[in-house]
């Protein structure tokens, strides 16, 4: 139905996840900021703009705790319009983390630590091998005096022990085995894919509420702040923050078990919001 075309969706047709407020926030940077001073939530709020018949009300973010209790809690009474707010972190996450050299740089920390793994998995998968010869050529002689009349009961429990190691090594050698190889070709065809995905990602943070909260929730660890900030004689905001481009890679990149996890925990991307592309003058009216 319509709540269903609000999940992001990656290729394949794979699901992102739904929302973890769903459609109850009613701006896209509800939890999302906080006071650079206090560290209270930044709310949304209303102020009378213009004069006359141009008069109207308009959306702000300010600090939750000066606008409770004023300046015993707080000192930050600075207000930022929402609209411009919103721009700024968009811009933010679109300029600073979604970006083709982040995502290439990314997967090539991917790539070396699954190209390294490989090394490693090539060792063991020797060293199992060997030890696998070894446990034949026990079974054989085992079997060949078993066929002999040879003290059959201790040699009967000798070989099923070491045809359970057996069975054991074989399990461990074909799961070495399925591990998919991770190479350069593998890293341009995947770069192509997840480049469609990112170009999806910066469209849906601008083109609908639910699905612009759903990436910031992934692409955004903690919380933005936003800071007065002055360039070339203009007064304007300063948006900070981290950002991470790991989810894009969830799913995509080979599993290799517990070696998955170090592969993608080298690859978290991790970037500050604040750069110049962050920066938009702010006209008070």
């Amino acid at each position: 139905g319509e709540s269903k075309q609000t999940y992001l969706r990656g290729t394949h047709g794979q699901l992102w996840g739904r929302p973890a407020l769903g459609q109850d926030a009613k701006f896209l940077l509800t939890h999302f900021a906080q006071c650079p001073d206090c560290g209270a939530s930044m709310v949304v709020s209303t102020r009378a703009v213009g004069t006359g018949k141009s008069r109207r009300r308009e959306h702000i973010l300010e600090c939750s705790g000066w606008r409770r209790k004023g300046r015993t809690v707080c000192q930050n009474d600075r207000v930022i319009p929402l609209r411009l707010a919103e721009a700024l972190v968009c811009d933010a996450v679109a300029d600073d983390v979604l970006r083709p050299d982040v995502l290439g740089a990314a997967l090539d920390r991917a790539a070396t630590v699954l190209l390294a793994g490989r090394a490693g998995r090539a060792s063991e998968r020797a060293r199992l091998v060997a030890r696998l010869d070894a446990i034949e050529t026990e079974v054989a002689r085992l079997t060949d005096a078993l066929a002999h009349g040879v003290a059959v009961a201790s040699i009967a429990e000798a070989m099923a022990g070491r045809e359970r190691e057996r069975d054991e090594l074989r399990l461990q050698v074909a799961a070495l085995d399925a591990v998919p190889v991770f190479g350069p070709a593998d890293r341009d065809a995947l770069t192509a894919e997840l480049q469609v995905v990112l170009d999806d990602w910066r469209e849906g943070l601008r083109t609908s509420l639910a699905q612009g909260r759903q990436i910031l929730r992934k692409l955004i660890r903690g919380r933005v702040t936003f800071r007065p900030d002055v360039r070339d004689g203009t007064k304007g905001w300063r948006v900070e923050g981290v950002g991470t481009i790991r989810p894009l890679l969830v799913g995509h990149l080979p599993t290799e078990g517990a070696a998955s996890g170090g592969a993608l925990a080298d690859v978290n991307g991790v970037h500050g919001l604040a750069s110049p592309t962050g920066f938009e003058p702010v006209f008070q009216p």
